[in-house]
């Protein structure tokens, strides 16, 4: 497991689901660093998008490769790419 991440508006909920992640993980005897643990962040990168509070994000290297990207006509252009992509 690398990465959970718990997130509601509504603070009571948000406690809740934090009070039954811990709880799973006592129960499961799972044992978490707590240098390792993030906690009140108002933004997170995940899966290279970035949420906040007000939105989700497209990573801006993402973006600027997408638009640097030139067309590719034909089928066999379009497959070379997506082998070199692998």
């Amino acid at each position: 497991m690398n990465d959970i991440i718990i997130y509601f508006k509504i603070l009571k909920k948000h406690l809740h689901h934090l009070n039954a992640i811990f709880s799973l993980f006592i129960k499961r005897n799972i044992f978490i660093k707590f240098s390792k643990v993030f906690l009140e962040y108002l933004t997170v990168q995940l899966l290279r998008q970035k949420i906040s509070s007000l939105r989700l994000t497209t990573d801006k290297e993402k973006l600027k490769i997408i638009v640097c990207l030139t067309f590719l006509c034909t089928l066999k252009k379009l497959e070379t790419y997506l082998e070199l992509m692998r």
